[in-house]
């Protein structure tokens, strides 16, 4: 049961999944280590390669002004779109050399420490890859330009939510240039906190 206060004073109890706007999750992974960060995925690499990360950090306290606790995290919400979203291939682009990741980092310590590698040491090189995280849990859309958009959606909740403390971080790491996509590749977090 979740308990809020009302402007009287009085607690008013709801379901636990009833949280106020403020103290809610939709955020898109950005790529913190640039200025401004940046939600757009289609990165080009550098040389030598160095993993581009996107990421959600659990703050401090919520926008609605809450201290956070905890951070549940109850759904990752891609797009992928491109001419054709071949399953071979990563969109209609050839299969990713190196693949992208996808962990949750303890970033409370320097160096910062790995606590759970979502894709259990492998990477996702191709659209059917997402399957590792997403199982089938993806549609395929056909669009009046001549695109195509694929929505990999990673319910946790269907497993076990992660819960993430303040400073732990959800992210996911590009190691291939991507912009031969086309726009958007993106990806949403959805959860409460608490």
């Amino acid at each position: 049961m979740t308990v809020y206060v009302n402007s009287s004073g009085n607690p008013i109890t709801f379901p636990e999944n009833v949280r106020r706007p403020g103290d809610t999750i939709y955020k898109m992974l950005s790529e913190t280590a640039v200025s401004p960060p940046g939600v757009d995925m289609l990165v080009v690499m550098a040389s030598p390669a160095v993993e581009r990360q996107f990421e959600f950090i659990v703050p401090a306290t919520s926008p609605g002004g809450m201290t956070v606790s905890w951070a549940v995290i109850k759904r990752l919400n891609f797009t992928i779109l491109d001419s054709v979203v071949d399953p071979a291939k990563f969109g209609n682009l050839a299969a990713l050399t190196n693949g992208c990741t996808c962990k949750i980092i303890n970033g409370n310590v320097s160096p910062e420490v790995e606590l759970l590698d979502l894709l259990d040491g492998t990477t996702i090189k191709t659209s059917s890859q997402f399957a590792r995280l997403v199982g089938s849990d993806a549609q395929l859309n056909k669009g009046t330009s001549g695109s195509e958009a694929t929505y990999p959606r990673f319910s946790f909740f269907k497993n076990v939510a992660q819960i993430l403390a303040p400073g732990e971080i959800l992210r996911f790491g590009i190691n291939d240039t991507l912009t031969g996509l086309v726009a958007p590749f993106d990806c949403m977090v959805q959860g409460y906190y608490v």
